[in-house]
């Protein structure tokens, strides 16, 4: 099943309509601009994550549902995620998904980004009771972030998002709520 969500992914990812994306996203960035987008994929979602990771500089804190899975296995995220810690941030996980295959690979990350004595990388677990409908989100630098509206976890299903380059004023409501969740979880 990887292979072929990581073949789904990467098939979208070469299209021009993508890399007008990418394009109009690195204008953003570089302009750190406070206007709000949108994310209407996978694809898209990969861009941002991509993007984001690769420009932080401080923190990064991720809220998702499942940390260790396909989409945050793939080359370009891990190695944007590297280069993150590589320039020193300080790198928080929330990952809602506890199987242990998931469970080990989240570890396993935080262990190999660690062992760069660079940034450093904190993850804790938790679970969502059944039903329960929970956003996922990212804060990079307390100024950029993507906050996912709620949708299921299967490749196929459609990823939309609110992205900022330059929010800190909603950048702080989410590190807020995340500080709540990190802290309840490690009691």
């Amino acid at each position: 099943m990887a292979e072929a969500y990581n073949a789904a992914v990467d098939a979208a990812y070469s299209s021009n309509d993508l890399a007008e994306y990418q394009a109009e996203l690195s204008k953003l960035m570089l302009e750190d601009s406070p206007a709000i987008f949108a994310n209407y994929s996978r694809a898209h979602a990969r861009c941002i994550v991509r993007t984001f990771f690769e420009s932080a500089r401080n923190s990064v804190s991720v809220l998702a549902g499942n940390f260790g899975n396909d989409f945050y296995k793939l080359p370009d995220i891990r190695d944007a995620l590297k280069r993150a810690v590589v320039n020193g941030a300080h790198v928080r996980v929330i990952s809602l998904c506890i199987d242990e295959a998931s469970k080990n690979a989240v570890l396993q990350l935080r262990d190999e980004l660690n062992g760069l004595n660079k940034g450093t990388v904190e993850v804790r677990f938790g679970v969502v009771k059944p039903g329960a409908h929970v956003k996922h989100y990212m804060i990079i630098d307390d100024r950029r972030y993507r906050l996912e509206d709620v949708h299921s976890d299967t490749p196929d299903a459609p990823v939309h998002a609110e992205v900022c380059c330059n929010g800190p004023g909603k950048a702080a409501a989410l590190n807020l709520s995340f500080n709540n969740v990190w802290s309840r979880l490690a009691q």
